[in-house]
């Protein structure tokens, strides 16, 4: 019959009981069997009471309890089809009712149910006997109403569909009759005396038929050649031989003792034990019958698991001519012994967990199953101590789920130990280790190996420099620990910091982007951001101090006097000096720090090496013995400084040095060095001549014009002469010049004092000249402080000049000139 035909006859069926928090009870369906993959057989959300949500998401499938083929499938929307050919009879055989056991899982939440598939049977075979022709020898003396065991036809279908009858193609002389009701075997009962010399060969045949629908049938020929004498056939005591067998019997052991008899005599009388024509070859292989003894013996090792009761028949065979023979049925029951251990099966397993999940995840669902039965085939699971895991007991299956928060970076993984137990006496018991690794989380900020780092570069470095290496560790995995590292933006004297340093992002080197100069910069405050990959990111700081080292990369300057080309500054020295007269101090500075800007000075050159020192740190210059007549008056040092950087800088001053018995009208040069001759050509003294007369030309009619011009601005209520002329001067031109009250002088020496100051706080005085002993004109530079007694007159101020009446004036003005 059509197998959709079948479909539509099945009534399906479904039944529902609760039995825990995710587990809800069993679900029945009947189903024939042979029908075609892909057939439908049910929907699971087709019945009620069947609490099943989201069944798009909730990811079914099927796992069979009974280590079966996987028969069935089930799809997304819980519809339940065939996936291969079902054979019941390769199945279950002859058991009935047939079952196929099955746990439909599913996940998100973890839901179990026990579903049975009842394959109903098809009648898909018909009667088949063993044998094609089936030959019988009978005697000729058989009486009537005696009975020949015919063939038994085997059907593997069951109930209706089973073996139902046998009939006889139609015969005067034979009948058919069965031994009994149960089994239904076969019996040829002669009805008529036979005559062999009448007819000697008589063809039948046995038709077996089975009551399904539609009927099916087989046969057997039945070749009867009536013979002579040898008309009774052996008989077993017992219609059904029953034993009891353990399943650790060794090989070799007799199980039961088959007995038979038979009230012929001679060859007639004598038999023989053995199978019946139709026992499988899988039972002649696991068990023996002794021919003479009839002893059922084992043959090989019994498997409990395979099946629990052995059923053949056996016959007793004559050696007669007509080979009468009789049978008989064996069932040996076996009897379990706890020889199997149990088996783990890790249904659904997750090889990782997040160290995040919360208490309860799910890690695995386990089956145990154990190929024994009864007390032997009851398991307890237990897990190894010390883990954050336990196992719940949900009906047939444990779950493995955690009971603790995981922490990856205490512990990476585990290797959970899941160890099952039977009940057996002595228990038996086997392990599986299941490896569980714990899923990283961003859950830990980047820490560098230190809060504060130093570094530190020499000025005028190479720009991409590296000054050091900053570091941080991620105890995460994978992009969570992959650190960047950048500088916090901020302004360093008005300029970007990023214009100074740059960091590699990756590896944490710092290097240099432009050429530091300590005298600019001396250091740098920056703020390291270490930021992890995760997400979301976190991060950490530390503080980098970069330190610039000075290096020796600056002459000493001088302040005073200033080294300028082809200008000698010169100092005035009365010859009435005695040892120890300051004759002026040097003044210098290092724009370098530390031992680089550490100055000492030396005289490099002098024209009496005898007459002066210099002090070798303060720079001061001073006579070492008293002036002699013989000492030239002019003198020439040259002053070097030196720092102590390596390498050393140093810089050098000219300074010319005039001794004096009275002041000088005119300077000399010291461009070079003087001579002490005691005496000076007529060449040269023409010269010196000619060159003072065009001088003092000049510079009188430029004090003439410069009075003037200054005169004209009498309206101020005060008259600056720049020039110092003398006031007698002026007055020859009719000129009032007013004298401010704050002009005075002391000591016959009259001296203009600036507001300023010489840097660094060191005075000098220059001696213009020298005027008539109760008239002397001293000029100081505007810029410097007095060293002498503290006779002032405030910037601006005329030149007064007090004198008594006579005619001195006119010197007095001459000598104004020539001072100037």
């Amino acid at each position: 019959m059509n197998s959709a035909k079948w479909i539509g006859l099945l009534p399906l069926s479904i039944w529902l009981s609760c039995c825990m928090d995710q587990s809800l009870g069993d679900i029945l369906f009947s189903v024939p069997e042979e029908l075609q993959p892909g057939t439908l057989v049910g929907n699971i959300e087709n019945y009620s009471g069947l609490r099943i949500t989201n069944t798009s998401d909730r990811q079914f499938r099927l796992v069979s309890g009974d280590s079966k083929p996987s028969l069935f499938t089930i799809f997304g929307n819980g519809s339940i089809c065939v996936n291969e050919r079902i054979d019941r009879e390769a199945i279950c055989g002859i058991k009935t009712p047939c079952y196929i056991n099955m746990k439909l899982v599913m996940d998100n939440p973890l839901e179990l149910y026990s579903i049975k598939l009842e394959i109903r049977d098809v009648n898909d075979n018909a009667p088949v006997f063993n044998v094609n022709d089936l030959h019988l020898n009978i005697m000729e003396s058989v009486s009537v109403g005696t009975k020949f065991t015919l063939q038994v036809a085997q059907d593997p279908d069951v109930g209706s569909n089973g073996l139902l009858s046998y009939r006889l193609s139609p015969s005067s002389y034979f009948s058919l009759d069965f031994q009994n009701d149960d089994d239904k075997v076969p019996q040829l009962v002669v009805e008529k005396h036979l005559d062999r010399e009448h007819k000697s060969v008589r063809q039948l045949s046995l038709i077996a038929t089975d009551g399904g629908q539609p009927e099916r049938s087989g046969s057997v020929s039945i070749t009867i050649n009536i013979l002579d004498a040898n008309d009774n056939s052996p008989k077993f005591d017992l219609s059904v031989y029953k034993a009891s067998l353990m399943e650790d019997t060794p090989v070799g052991t007799s199980i039961i003792q088959l007995r038979a008899t038979d009230l012929d005599e001679g060859t007639n009388g004598a038999f023989e034990y053995s199978f019946s024509s139709h026992t499988p070859d899988n039972l002649r292989g696991l068990f023996e019958i002794h021919p003479v003894t009839g002893d059922v013996v084992l043959k090989s090792q019994i498997k409990l698991e395979e099946m629990t009761t052995y059923e053949f028949h056996a016959q007793a065979r004559d050696k007669g001519a007509s080979a009468l023979s009789d049978y008989c049925k064996v069932l040996i029951d076996i009897v379990d012994v706890n020889n199997n251990k149990p088996n783990i099966i890790l249904t659904s397993f997750k090889e990782s967990v997040s160290e995040n999940a919360p208490r309860g995840t799910v890690v695995g669902l386990i089956s145990v199953n154990d190929r024994d039965f009864g007390i032997n085939a009851y398991v307890t699971c237990r897990i190894s101590d010390n883990s954050p895991f336990v196992l719940r007991a949900v009906e047939d299956y444990y779950i493995l789920e955690t009971t603790n928060p995981l922490d990856r970076e205490s512990v990476a993984s585990y290797n959970v130990t899941i160890t099952a137990t039977d009940s057996g006496i002595p228990p038996l018991s086997s392990e599986t280790f299941v490896f569980v690794e714990v899923a990283d989380v961003n859950d830990n900020p980047p820490q560098f190996t230190e809060t504060s780092y130093r570094c530190f570069i020499a000025e005028n470095n190479s720009p991409g420099e590296g000054l050091c290496r900053v570091k941080a560790i991620d105890p995460d995995l994978g992009e969570h620990c992959k650190v960047a590292y950048s500088i916090v933006e901020h302004q360093i004297h008005g300029v970007s910091v990023f214009s100074y340093i740059s960091i590699d992002s990756e590896n944490g080197l710092v290097s240099a982007r432009t050429i530091f100069d300590y005298e600019k910069v001396k250091n740098l405050e920056l703020t390291i951001i270490g930021k992890d990959q995760g997400n979301p990111s976190l991060n950490s700081t530390a503080k980098l101090l970069v330190i610039v080292i000075d290096e020796n990369d600056n002459n000493p300057i001088f302040l005073y006097p200033p080294a300028s080309v082809g200008n000698v500054p010169i100092e005035m020295i009365p010859r009435s000096a005695e040892a120890g007269f300051l004759v002026t101090k040097v003044i210098t500075v290092d724009e370098d720090s530390g031992q680089n800007a550490w100055l000492s000075y030396q005289l490099l050159q002098s024209t009496d090496v005898s007459l002066f020192d210099i002090d070798k740190q303060t720079g001061e210059i001073r006579i070492v013995r008293s002036i002699s007549a013989k000492d030239n008056s002019r003198q020439k040092l040259v002053v070097e400084v030196k720092d102590n950087g390596v390498p050393r800088r140093s810089a050098t001053v000219t300074i010319g040095l005039l001794l004096y018995d009275s002041f000088p009208q005119v300077l000399p040069d010291f461009g070079e060095p003087a001579v002490n001759t005691g005496k000076v050509s007529n060449v040269n003294l023409v010269l010196i001549i000619m060159v003072l007369a065009i001088s003092f030309l000049f510079l009188g009619f430029l004090i003439i014009f410069s009075s003037i011009s200054c005169c004209r601005t009498l309206n101020s209520g005060r008259c600056y002469c720049p020039l110092g002329c003398c006031l007698d001067e002026l007055e020859s031109y009719k000129l009032k010049i007013p004298v401010p009250s704050d002009c005075t002088l002391q000591n016959n020496l009259l001296q203009i004092v600036e507001t300023g100051t010489l840097l660094h706080g060191y005075n000098y005085m220059a001696f213009l000249g020298q005027v008539s002993p109760s008239r002397k004109n001293f000029v100081r530079n505007s810029q410097l402080e007095p060293l002498g007694n503290n006779a002032t007159i405030a910037p601006g101020c005329g030149t007064q000049i007090q004198s008594p009446a006579g005619n001195e004036t006119g010197n007095e003005t001459e000598v104004c000139n020539k001072i100037y």
